[in-house]
Formats: structure tokens, C-alpha cells, sequence
């Protein structure tokens, strides 16, 4: 599969799709480029996100469709000294996924760097986690049912919480 991207919209965290197409949008401060794979288990292409805006790496992929899977790999220095781990080698799961695709099975290969000498600061673990983890998948807001707000208050009056729900109710 072909995908040529273009600068996309920062604004658009994570895969969003629009009327022509895919935007995506990565937050890495340190990351030199970002790459992305569309599959759930055959990899079909790798694309550089061509555009930067602060640290937001975004890219537009005009055409393409809801359904297919998706991640990250992000390309920077490897200074564990420093703590900057990165490893193009692993495919990280987008915090801002609307959906998810495949299971995650606990491997080894997940590490950055080689667990059996036991020291991150010696040397990165090249093995490819692909086939070990989840994706984000790319979804059709327009499938979701709409929710409906059975409240006499308008959105303007209403307050949304997030909170630790044990310890909101441990007492």
C-alpha cells in the first residue's frame, strides 16, 4: 500500500477521521521523526509524519478509509543516561486511539533495551514487538450512537470530574 502523507492539523490528537481522509497528530518533545504502520497484523506501509508544529508530529493521508490499524514508532536519541529511550524498533500504542485492535501478550521483545543484561544503559533491544502488542485502530465517529443527556441543565451548567474512583469512595 502507498500512502503519500501531507502536513496535517496538531490540533487533531491521535488518528481522526475527516471527509477526505486520516489526520494524524503525535506529541514527542525529543523525537527526531515519527513513523506509522496501518495494520492489525500485516504491516502494509511506514510513513515519516512530514510536518511539526512545537512538539506536535502531524500528517495527513488523504483517502484513507476507517478500519484499518495503526501505531507509532518514534525515531530519537538512545541516552538512557539522559533518559531518552527511544527505539524505532518498538510499536507504541497511541495514547489518544479511539479504538483498539489485537491483543497485547507479554514479551521480552516490549523492552527498549536488552533485558538479559539487565542494564538499560548497555544496548537496545532491536527486536521488532509488532506481532506482541495492541493497536489503535481508526474508527467512524458517525457509527457511535449519539448520547443522549436525560439532565434539565444545559452543557454551559454542567461540571465533568475525572477522579480516582476508589479513593473518591474508599470513604
Amino acid at each position: 500500500m502507498q500512502l503519500n502523507l501531507v502536513a496535517g492539523d496538531p490540533h487533531l490528537l491521535g488518528a481522526t477521521l475527516v471527509q477526505s481522509g486520516v489526520n494524524f497528530a503525535l506529541y514527542s518533545h525529543h523525537g527526531v521523526r515519527v513513523l506509522y504502520d496501518p495494520t492489525g497484523k500485516n504491516e502494509l506501509a511506514r510513513c515519516d509524519l512530514p510536518a511539526r508544529d512545537g512538539d506536535i508530529w502531524h500528517g495527513f493521508a488523504p483517502e484513507l478509509l476507517a478500519g484499518y490499524a495503526y501505531g507509532y514508532r518514534v525515531h530519537g536519541p538512545y541516552q538512557p543516561d539522559k533518559g531518552h529511550l527511544f527505539n524505532p524498533h518498538k510499536l507504541l500504542l497511541d495514547p489518544y486511539a479511539k479504538g483498539l485492535v489485537g491483543e497485547f501478550a507479554w514479551h521480552s521483545g516490549h523492552f527498549g533495551y536488552e533485558v538479559s543484561r539487565g542494564n538499560p544503559n548497555d544496548t537496545m533491544d532491536t527486536r521488532d514487538n509488532a506481532a506482541f502488542t495492541t493497536k489503535g485502530l481508526i474508527v467512524d465517529p458517525n457509527r457511535f450512537a449519539q448520547l443522549t443527556r436525560n439532565t434539565p441543565h444545559s452543557w454551559r451548567e454542567t461540571l465533568i470530574c475525572e477522579l480516582h474512583a476508589k479513593g473518591f469512595t474508599m470513604r
